[in-house]
This record gives C-alpha cells, structure tokens and sequence, in this order.
C-alpha cells in the first residue's frame, strides 16, 4: 500500500492551480524511547493559485494500520507564497510507525520535490540493554584447540566463551573482564551494536582438580539493570587418570601361640594410569607391613607379609598415591592367646602433679590378662608425632599389672599426648586407647637474699630468705661461704625441701677471712623458671673491736670514807670498727679485792660515760683498779684516791705495820726460793699451769629461758649474759676455780680429750649422699663440690664432705 501511494506520488499530472506540499521536517524520529513527534509542513501555491483553500491532515499510525494520533487544519495559499504548518502528535511507539501528511481541497499540480501525499517512517529506539550471558567452559590444549575430552580434567587448559548481549538498539562501547581464582586474564574491548549477540572467548593456564570459581564484569556506559553487566560462577575439574587398585590376602599358615604368621598379598591395577605408591597393611591399628610399590595397568605383583601370631583383624590398604578405587584386603585371626583389658577403669592416671615445666609426668594404667595364654603389653604415647615406649609387663592367665610411662614437657601450656596399650603377642581391647589433655605450668621461679649478716659468739651468721613461686614443694641444695678476693672459699651445704612462699633460715659460718659472704642455691632433680636469682652477695661486718677503759679520779662522795658506798666512774672507748657486744667491768683495790662487779653494756658507739658503785676499803690512799673484759679481751686502767684519814687518840695501842709487813716479805721470798729449787723442769711445770689455765678458760653450755638457745659462757664466769637470738638478759653462776682444780683431769686424760676436741668431722661418699658423722642422718651434697663443709639439718653438725 505504502508503494502505491509512493508511486502515484510520482506520476506527473496534469498543470493545475492550487496548493501543494513543499516540504515536510520531523522532529522526534530516531530518538531513544516513546516520544511525542512534531511535524512542520511547507505548503506554496502553484499555476498561478490565489488564495486557495488547501485542506491539509497529518496521522500517526503503526506498521499494522492502527492509528495513534492525528491532527488536521485549512490554509490558503497564493501562488509562490509559503504557508507553515505546525503539529504536535501524541507518543511515538519503540520501533517503527507511519506518519502520512495529506492535503485537499484547491489543490495544485506538484512539481518535483512536492507533494499531494507524503509518507515516512518514524523509529523509535529501544535505550540500552547489555548484559552477560552464561559462559561456557571448554577443555583445550594450550594453543586452544579442542581436547575432544567431555570433560575437564587436572592439567587441562580452560577456554572460557562469553556471550555478551545488546538487546536496546544502542550501540555498546565498553571492556570485558574476567577472573579466574581472582587471578585476572587480560581483558577485552567490545563494541557491540543493538539487537546483538557476540562472543568473547579467554583462555586460562593448566587447571588442577577442584572448584575454580570466575568472576566477569562489563565496564563501560550502564542501562537501566547494571546487575545482570556482571557474572559469578564456577566451574570443576575433575581428577587426571588414575590407577584403580584390588587388592587381596591369602593366608599362608595357620597361627599359633609364640610362632609366625604369614600371608601373600596380591595387588591388580585395573585403572588407567601406573600405580607408584605404597601398599601398608595395619593389625588392629599397629603398622605391620609398608612398601614402595609400582604396579602397571593390568598387571598384578604379590608382597609377604608376617607377624607374630595373634588374634587380631589385618587390613591392607593403599597410601602415597591416588586411585581412583581401592579395594581393601582384610584377614580376621582368632586364636588362643592373651587378652588385656583395663583393670578397673580404662583411662590411665596421670601421677605426680601438678606439673611444671620440666617435671615429670607418669601416666599409669592398670591392666589384666582375661586370656587363655601369658602374654605381654606396654604403655605407647604419641607426643607431636613422636612415639615413644613405656614400661612393659608380662602377665599370667588372670593376672593383672600396671603399665607406666615417664616423660616431661619442656614448655608451659596445655599438652596433648595420645595413647595406648600395644600388645606384641595378645589382643588388647579397643577401649585401651585415647587422648589426654596435660595442664603444664610455668616453671616455678625461685630467688635467694641474704638479709643480714651478724657477728656472734661462734662465728658469722647468714640469716637468708628464699622465695619460691606459687606450685609444688621443691627440694634444694643451700651453699654458703666467703668471697675472698674475688674467689668464694669452702663452702657449707645444706639441703632444703621448700614450701611455695618465703622460708627464712641461718647459716654460721664461723670466723673467716674474705671481703663478702655469699649464700647459693640450687635446684635438685627439677627445672628453676626464668627470672630466678640464685645466689646473693653481702659485706661481711668490720667486727674486730679495741676496747679502752679510762678511770676518772672523781669519785662520789669526792673523799671517799671507810665501808662507805662511792660510785666509781669510767669511760668505756671502742677504737675499732665493729660494734662491742656485752663485757664484764670488774672493780679491785690495790690489795687484788674485787669491790664490785657489773655488765658492760653494748658499745655502738665510740665511747660511752658510765660508772659502778663499791664499797670503799680501808687506806689512805686506795689504788682503784678497773678492768674491762669483753669479747676474749681484757684492758684496765688504775686511779690513786685519797680517803678520809681516820684519826686515832695517843693511848691507843700503835700496830707496827712496816715490821710485819717487811717479814712477811722476806719470808714469801725465801719460800718461793726453795720452791724453784725443788721444782720439776720448766717445760712440765709449764704444760701443767697451761693445762689448769685452760680448763679455767673452758667454755660450757647454758640454755637460753626464753629461746632455748644454746650459748657458750666461761666456766668460771658468774654474771649477765645477753642472748643474741630474742636479745634476753639472764644471770649465769660460774664454778669457783678450787672445783675446776679438782675436776682436772690426768695429763693423759687431757691430752686424749684435746686430741678429740682438735680432730675434724668429716665425711665421705662416692655419690651425691652421705651421711652425718655424728647422727647418721642422710643428706644431699653435690660430689662435684667436694671437698665443702656441710651443715646437718638434723643435729646442726658442721662437717667436712669429702670425696672418695
């Protein structure tokens, strides 16, 4: 219809006058979208045309006829003169429509370019709509080129072919990504016109068996639906040719108790590729058999495998190489033989704890034999991959036996250690096997300090503190001594079982030489932490003192008088550098009787004003002497004080003085005269004075009221003493020297008890324990340390440990 109306269009008619169609614009065609369409019409009169009615009409219509919109209108027009007409008409639809501009009426006869009639076709575009359509996955080789495969196998090449899709009648200019892995290809350029389909194709490296997932993105102008602009999926590959093994056992003798027991296993590949792995065969779970094998397709190769004989089920299997199938080989052995199950429970018992680092742990399980034979088990643990054996036990038909296993962690934490009980010729019940979860802890920390250091009576006394951190007890060996020059001198041992927290102790050390003391200790049989200060250094005291002793020749009364009370004072001066313990003052006149006796208080100081009170003796002139006796010394001083002159009447009877004491003289000399001519020689009369001299000397033992604590005091010494323990004064009666005379023992006697009291303890061992020479107790003291003085915690005995 269209073509008849274009066709009569173009037949020449016959010169008339009237209108015509000069021209006709339209505004709206191939534009995207529905839309309205606004038609300007150019109408001019021909063949002389004046003021003719032209009739003119503009309809919208689609490509099947129906109509969509129309307008119409009249104009008149002269010959040569332009008319303009301008419509609008309603939306255009997407694709193609007809729009028809009539007119009627006065019209003229057309001349080329003009028209009575005119038709065009209007389009309207679809707007963009590009999208990504399912890719497909295609095995290839690594030029791209079909593998023919079905399928996608490990060690192909992957092309995968995208289609990209334009369903709007815009042309798309834009990239195509694509990732595989989130590994991205190189990606592509797409210029794609409307109402298109076109396939882009990418080609990935060899793949291996699994899920590989693809991700692919268009980028460039979006419509109106951006999501389906993107793609997420996967694809799998399947596993390369594998071998397929069957494998089979025949047994070759039957089994009995104590005797071997063996089999032919067969291995046949029906696969596609070789078989090179290993074929591992287990009983009960134990590994019996294990070897490298290589079987080729369609063949067979046969392996033996033996054991000791016992009930039990044998599987063998494949291992170290894939297959496709694997057809397991299994043998079930019945027998007589020895059967262990858990005695009581079946979970062993962890011993010993709790545990630090370092420590030793003993896992335990009681088991008994419910088989007809004897057999024998032990404890297996796992720890990280390592195997380790315990304690084996060998039961009797009824019997029951613990099986144990030492063994230690090195860090703290918590530890899994796996476990079992293997049997080399019985069966052992399934429950006998599990893991178990070890809290260790940190290793305790541990740290000595000396805290003081005093000077007594016998010697140097360490008072120390140990700190042990927070877990178990922990036995420890004590060292103390002096550091002389750099160097540490004999040592004193003592063994300590700590409780966690803080232990306090003393050590004497005696009088010895050096410039500090030094306190150690160390661990035995078990791991110190980190952080431990395990030995503690400490000035040894200046405790070497020099007494002196001033008597002021004031007294009070100032003139002393017969039988009268007089307060003597005195200076006590320490020009030493330690500090003066606890004396003895001791006041005589001129005639060696002693007035008074006191304690002399402890000197801190370097001097200190004091004074005593005596009963003043009879003379005109009384020689007072002072003596001072502290720590093994001995220091006085004299004074000459006048007393009051006691007057007497002329009648009384005068003694002669002068005489008696003249001949009193005399005598005493010609006595001591005779007595040195008689005497034995000197050397003997020698020994004997210092023999009675040094038992006068001889200190004892008292207890202190307060402490108990055992001091030693002069035999002959009456007085104050001061313990140094809890600092308690307490007076001591001494015996008189007639009784120490007495109680003198035979030179023999006294020179077997000085041999006794000079000889050294000692004693000896040819490892880390002895025992005390004087008690007998058991202590700890490292050979390598030898020779030490050791301290017995039992009897306070201090020896010497010497090696054998």
């Amino acid at each position: 219809m269209v073509a008849f109306l274009l066709s009569m269009a173009l037949v020449p008619l016959a010169q008339g006058n009237g209108g015509v169609i000069d021209s006709v614009t339209i505004i709206g065609n191939n534009e995207i979208g529905e839309g309205p369409i606004e038609v300007n019409i150019t109408l001019v009169g021909v063949g002389g045309a004046n003021s003719a009615s032209v009739n003119w009409s503009v309809t919208l219509a689609d490509m099947e006829g129906n109509l969509i919109d129309s307008d119409n209108g009249n104009a008149l027009v002269n010959d040569g003169i332009e008319y303009y007409v301008e419509t609008m008409l309603g939306n255009a639809p997407l694709g193609l429509s007809n729009l028809t501009v009539t007119i009627s009426g006065d019209i003229g006869t057309p001349g080329q370019d003009q028209w009575l009639v005119h038709h065009s076709v209007i389009q309207r575009l679809r707007p963009l709509d590009i999208s990504i359509g399912t890719p497909i996955f295609n095995p290839v080789d690594s030029q791209g080129a079909d593998s023919g495969n079905l399928t996608i196998n490990d060690g192909d090449y992957v092309r995968i072919d995208v289609p990209v899709i334009n369903d709007g009648d815009v042309i798309w200019n834009g990239t195509l990504e694509l990732a595989v892995d989130s590994f991205s290809l190189d990606s592509q350029s797409v210029n794609i016109s409307g109402d298109s389909t076109e396939i882009y194709s990418f080609l990935t490296n060899q793949v291996t068996e699994g899920n590989h997932f693809v991700n692919a993105s268009l980028v460039g102008p979006a419509d109106s639906e951006p999501s389906d602009e993107v793609y997420a999926g996967q694809f799998e590959v399947g596993p390369p040719p594998l071998p397929a093994l069957e494998l089979e056992l025949e047994r070759l003798n039957e089994p009995e108790p104590g005797s071997q027991i063996s089999w032919i296993l067969s291995s046949y590949n029906s696969g596609e590729s070789n078989f090179t792995g290993e074929l591992v065969c287990f009983f009960d779970g134990e590994q019996v058999y294990l070897s490298n094998t290589t079987v080729l397709i369609s063949n067979t190769i046969n392996s033996t495998i033996s054991m000791s004989a016992k009930p039990g089920e044998l599987v063998c299997s494949t291992q170290g190489a894939r297959t496709s199938f694997t057809q397991n080989a299994t043998d079930i052995v019945s027998m007589t033989s020895a059967i262990f199950i858990g005695a009581g429970h079946s979970t062993p018992s962890l011993l010993g704890g709790p545990w630090h680092a370092g420590d030793e742990i003993t896992l335990s399980l009681l088991l008994r034999n419910e088989g007809d034979a004897t057999g024998s088990a032990m404890m297996q643990i796992e720890i990280d991959g390592a195997t380790m054996n315990g304690s084996s036990t060998t039961l009797d038909k009824g019997k029951a036996g613990e099986v144990s296993h030492d063994f230690s962690f090195t860090t703290a934490g918590d530890h899994v250690v796996n476990w079992t009980v293997f049997s080399p010729d019985g069966a052992v019940d399934t429950n006998l096997s599990g893991s178990i979860q070890i809290p260790v802890l940190s290793s305790q920390v541990i740290s000595i300090q000396i805290e003081s250091v005093d000077v007594e009576e016998d010697g140097m006394e360490i008072s120390w503190a140990v700190d042990l951190s927070d877990g178990r007890e922990r036995l420890v060996i004590l060292d103390f001594g002096v550091i002389q020059d750099g160097l540490k001198g004999d040592r004193i041992v003592e063994e300590r079982n700590l409780l966690p927290g803080r232990t306090y102790g003393s050590m004497n050390i005696g009088f010895q030489s050096g410039q500090k003391v030094f306190a150690d200790v160390a661990e035995s049989g078990w791991t110190i932490g980190f952080g431990s200060y395990t030995g503690d250094e400490f000035d040894i005291p200046q405790y070497s003192i020099t007494p002196q002793i001033t008597v002021n020749p004031s007294t009070q009364p100032k003139v002393p008088s017969l039988d009268s009370k007089v307060t003597v004072f005195y200076t006590l001066v320490n020009s030493g550098e330690g500090n003066v313990p606890q004396g003895q003052i001791v006041i005589t006149d001129d005639r060696g009787k002693i007035l008074a006796s006191d304690v002399s208080p402890e000197l801190t100081s370097s001097s200190i004003d004091t004074s005593s009170i005596v009963t003043w003796p009879a003379g005109d002139n009384v020689k007072i002497t002072v003596t001072w006796h502290v720590d093994g010394q001995s220091v006085s001083n004299q004074v000459m004080i006048s007393s009051e002159v006691v007057e007497s009447s002329g009648e009384e009877f005068s003694i002669p003085w002068g005489g008696i004491l003249g001949g009193l003289v005399l005598g005493m000399v010609l006595i001591f005269a005779i007595r040195i001519k008689n005497s034995p020689k000197d050397g003997k009369v020698k020994k004997k004075k210092d023999k009675k001299s040094q038992k006068k000397d001889e200190k004892v033992e008292v207890a202190c009221p307060s402490c108990d604590r055992r001091l030693n005091v002069p035999r002959t010494y009456s007085g104050g003493v001061r313990c140094p323990e809890c600092d308690t004064k307490f007076d001591v009666e001494g015996e008189s020297e007639d009784d120490v005379d007495s109680e003198e023992p035979s030179n023999e006697e006294a020179d077997s008890d000085e041999e006794m009291e000079t000889e050294q303890l000692w004693s000896s061992s040819k490892d880390d324990i002895l025992a005390c020479p004087k008690c007998a107790r058991k202590l700890k003291v490292p050979y390598e340390r030898r020779p030490a003085k050791a301290k017995c915690p039992a009897c306070q005995t201090i020896f010497e440990a010497r090696a054998e």
